[in-house]
């Protein structure tokens, strides 16, 4: 809220005209409506008195606060998420790095707007320059969280660097943060919380930490399973990385994952055969399934999930692929891994017509 609408407000809260406010501090009646209406501000010398006037102070006068409460940033994130959709990834990033200035210190702030911007930069389908350069600005965003004073947020902001600097081959750099984390703890605090509910007879309390295990448990199995995949395409181990594959789909569909899951593995598994013929049919799987809707509730293990999570939330779980996709197909444009399909004319096909989808949704 800037300085013309505070005063505005705090004058009309308080029934006071504008002649009023003239005569207590000496000015004309010009100048007070000026200050109203953002064409000038008062002199410095006025804002005790104007504040005193006010009922007020003047850090709230001249609109400073050093940070926002959870439910402002909550709402700015929104706001960015929708400027992203309407205008565009740039406007969006504009607009984030016009509050963190406003906000220079609230780590918080900091924090959750370059998540925030990360994960639309991933759904954006932005060019593979202006990717590079906004992953860069994103590097120097997670620094500034890196040194900040809250020992939470540089934890987590210092986890998130670990990989750019890795992409950028700078492993030292890497290595430096990586014996900066903390090790982690053979307690965990969700299950002895969660037995506190059983004893309890808080069910869905517990069942809902369960849940939740379960689900972060399996994206973990499911990312070493790639790993593990990946090292063995590298090693030339094809039977072992096969086998791998296979398992990772079996874990997905046993699990009720997002239909998604199923074609990653096999699909890594391909590329690193260069075998278009194999790929096609498994990018057009993964493509298919980013317009297949993951209903959570659906599945006996995330049931309490659903139940506590917004209608607005479940609504954009279920449709993830949706938002990907842009994300997707660009990489499919731009990442080296695919460079052996990009003369294919079946594979830019198949990419016009998911981006035309894509356009249509």
């Amino acid at each position: 809220m800037s300085i013309a609408q505070i005063l505005r407000e705090k004058r009309k809260e308080y029934h006071l005209t504008q002649e009023q406010i003239a005569g207590y501090l000496g000015v004309s009646v010009p100048a007070v409506s000026k200050w109203e209406s953002g064409a000038s501000c008062p002199d410095i010398s006025l804002i005790a008195p104007l504040a005193r006037l006010l009922k007020t102070d003047p850090n709230t006068l001249l609109c400073f606060k050093e940070e926002l409460t959870e439910s402002e940033i909550a709402a700015f994130l929104l706001e960015i998420s929708d400027c992203a959709k309407t205008k565009s990834y740039a406007d969006a990033f504009s607009l984030a790095l016009e509050k963190i200035r406003e906000y220079p210190n609230c780590m918080p702030l900091l924090e959750n707007v370059s998540v925030t911007l990360e994960g639309l930069l991933i759904m954006s389908g932005t060019g593979k320059t202006e990717r590079e350069a906004y992953t860069k600005q994103l590097t120097s965003l997670y620094e500034q969280a890196a040194s900040g004073n809250d020992p939470k947020i540089r934890e987590r902001a210092t986890f998130m660097l670990v990989p750019k600097y890795i992409a950028q081959n700078e492993f030292e750099k890497a290595q430096e943060l990586i014996d900066q984390l903390p090790a982690p703890s053979e307690l965990d605090r969700r299950q002895v919380q969660a037995n506190l509910f059983l004893a309890e007879e808080k069910y869905d309390d517990a069942a809902l930490i369960y849940e939740r295990k379960v689900l972060s448990c399996a994206n973990m199995l499911l990312g070493s399973l790639l790993q593990l995949e990946e090292i063995a395409c590298k090693e030339d181990r094809m039977e072992d990385a096969a086998a791998i594959s296979l398992l990772h789909t079996q874990i997905a569909g046993l699990l009720g994952l997002w239909d998604y899951n199923s074609y990653v593995a096999p699909l890594m598994l391909a590329l690193s055969k260069r075998d278009s013929k194999e790929c096609l049919p498994l990018i057009k799987a993964l493509l298919d399934s980013c317009s297949i809707p993951w209903n959570m509730s659906e599945s006996p293990l995330f049931s309490h999930i659903t139940t506590n999570t917004s209608p607005e939330k479940q609504n954009a779980q279920q449709y993830y692929g949706r938002q990907i996709l842009p994300g997707l197909i660009a990489a499919f444009e731009q990442d080296a891994h695919y460079d052996f399909l990009h003369d294919d004319e079946e594979f830019q096909k198949l990419l016009a017509q998911y981006k035309k989808e894509g356009q249509a949704q």
